[in-house]
């Protein structure tokens, strides 16, 4: 380990043998698309890095591979119950490992092993090395990580800087879009018919309340504190001087920015003659919006011509009462 994160030192050959493999493996499992990844909801629900992960594009992606009539709402339970199941017996698993190792050493579980990767990398694998089998077990774990990860960065510094804010604002500020944009802009109950169409049943009352009303508050007050409680990095007693500071706010600005771009870009080229109008038409969803599979289209382009006539009757309706 070096001084600090300005002193990179020379390339360590190992790491860059092994960093080419994990990308030529990762390589390997996505050259023929999503099928060559396997079970995309099993492998999914068996990947806990940063939880659930829904505002990550990849689970996105490759959940657009479905049938259309495949039972989202069956899954993403499936997928809640299973992932976080993991979580909690992972941690379980690694507080006991910790334990252990306090025990042997005689040392308090703070003093095992600081904050980074160090818990993975350092203390985990000298557990391993004093159980019985250690060589299995070793050899487990090394399986477990490469599966979870199937990549790595060089650089313990680097690491801990880019771990520390590349998901710090963006991940929350994503998900609270996500459910003012399902919940008001396009519409709870228009996401609920979409569903109805795909599997033949409406989203639950309580989801809808969730995507509406509950989540986007949990959100908005996780985004508010984040940036009350926000403290510069640390790797153990190292502080990172100021330059690293300002690139890893860079780092969680990066993501966000795409949102703001391509919300102008769609105001821009919105029908309408004022801002207003623009805005308002941009929110809208456009005519090429509809189920990719034809025997839904017209299912679908009816029960929205229906909504369409039922308000337009409503204001004609309206519009009469008043005259």
């Amino acid at each position: 380990m070096s001084s600090g994160v300005g002193e990179l030192g020379q390339i360590n050959w190992r790491i860059l043998l092994a960093l080419f493999g994990a990308w030529m493996i990762v390589g390997l499992c996505i050259i023929k698309g999503v099928k060559s990844v396997g079970k995309v909801w099993l492998e999914a629900a068996l990947q806990v890095f940063y939880s659930l992960g829904p505002g990550w594009g990849p689970l996105i992606s490759m959940a657009s591979f479905n049938k259309f009539d495949n039972n989202i709402l069956r899954d993403s339970i499936m997928l809640t119950f299973i992932g976080e199941g993991t979580s909690i017996y992972s941690g379980l698993v690694i507080f006991t490992v910790l334990g252990f190792m306090a025990a042997k050493l005689s040392l308090p579980i703070g003093q095992i092993v600081k904050s980074g990767p160090g818990l993975g990398f350092i203390a985990y694998p000298e557990a391993l090395a004093n159980l019985p089998g250690q060589n299995v077990w070793s050899c487990l774990f090394f399986v477990m990580l490469l599966s979870v990860g199937l990549d790595s960065q060089g650089g313990i510094y680097i690491f801990q800087l880019v771990d520390w804010y590349v998901a710090a604002f963006s991940l929350p500020i994503f998900g609270f879009i996500e459910c003012i944009i399902f919940g008001w802009i396009y519409g709870a109950e228009r996401f609920s018919n979409d569903v109805y169409l795909m599997i033949g049943r409406k989203v639950p009352a309580f989801f809808r309340i969730c995507i509406g009303f509950i989540t986007p508050i949990i959100l908005l007050g996780l985004i508010v504190s984040s940036f009350v409680a926000y403290r510069p990095p640390t790797y153990g007693s190292y502080t990172y001087p100021e330059s690293a500071v300002a690139f890893g706010t860079i780092i969680s600005v990066i993501p966000i920015v795409p949102i703001f771009v391509f919300a102008f870009i769609a105001v821009k080229n919105a029908e309408g003659q004022s801002i207003k109008e623009k805005i308002k038409s941009s929110l809208r969803p456009s005519t090429t919006w509809k189920p990719v599979c034809q025997e839904y289209q017209e299912e679908y382009l009816d029960t929205e011509d229906s909504k369409n006539s039922v308000l337009d009757n409503l204001k004609l309706n309206l519009i009469g009462s008043k005259h």
